[in-house]
């Protein structure tokens, strides 16, 4: 990944990194002398951050902004749902012997934020900090069926529909419909869709305010996980989800609201 470095943006963040460190606004002098960049460098970076609210200025000095709260928010958010669905990812493991994962939604694609590797070998599309396309894998479609259904066309434009296999969804039509699936079945499938030859399972993830906030799903070869096993398998997986879900407190906010 190293030869795909932006320099600038590289120093950008390490003036974040320095200004998350220190509880005092920070000049651009030291700044500039604690990082060891060129004073006009970290004062166009400084400028570009400050406009963008990432760094705001008090005085002569500078500190972090207050863009930074809603990014360390949901970064500190997918960090506690990874680790209350730990135990519930082991559980899906020892049920279906998969590797089963967490996914939280990333922009218009989704992060795995936690795997639990099952007696396969884990493949790289669901490992740990890992970003997925949302049209050809399981957790991406519950996460297009219920996180990003009132904008669904805006987050999966055609040109985004990249194809991977003769099976994967490249026309917004078929993927409308395929979302329709999903959210009748409350599971979605992504079958051989992104690899030949696996299939994946996944079920959506609700908080306490009714939002989808995650997906936990499996993959599995098409020869561990035939079609006439699908439904008992995505039982156990809308189980595990259920049971995050309830964590989270889904329950006990659907049932305030239907009061």
């Amino acid at each position: 990944m190293e030869k795909y470095r932006i320099p600038n943006l590289h120093k950008a963040c390490l003036v974040l990194k320095l200004l998350s460190t220190t509880p005092q606004a920070l000049s651009i002098r030291s700044i500039s002398e604690s990082l060891q960049i060129p004073r006009t460098t970290t004062l166009r970076i400084l400028a570009t951050l400050t406009l963008d609210g990432f760094t705001a200025k008090t005085g002569d000095c500078y500190r972090l902004g207050p863009s930074l709260i809603p990014i360390g928010s949901a970064a500190k958010s997918a960090l506690d749902i990874a680790q209350l669905a730990r135990p519930l990812l082991h559980q899906v493991v020892q049920a279906t012997g998969e590797t089963c994962h967490l996914a939280v939604p990333s922009g218009n694609r989704a992060l795995i934020a936690e795997a639990i590797s099952g007696k396969q070998r884990l493949s790289a599309s669901t490992k740990q900090g890992a970003v997925i396309e949302l049209h050809c894998s399981a957790t991406g479609k519950c996460l297009l069926a219920y996180a990003h259904w009132p904008d669904l066309q805006g987050v999966a434009s055609e040109q985004d529909l990249k194809r991977h296999t003769p099976k994967t969804i490249t026309s917004f039509p078929q993927l409308s419909d395929e979302i329709d699936r999903v959210r009748k079945r409350h599971y979605a499938l992504d079958d051989e869709e992104f690899r030949k030859g696996v299939r994946r399972i996944a079920a959506p993830v609700f908080s306490d305010d009714n939002r989808c906030v995650a997906a936990i799903g499996i993959s599995a070869s098409c020869k561990r996980l035939p079609l006439d096993r699908i439904e008992a398998t995505a039982s156990i997986i809308k189980d595990a989800a259920h049971e995050l879900s309830r964590l989270l407190g889904w329950t006990v906010a659907l049932q305030e609201s239907q009061a």
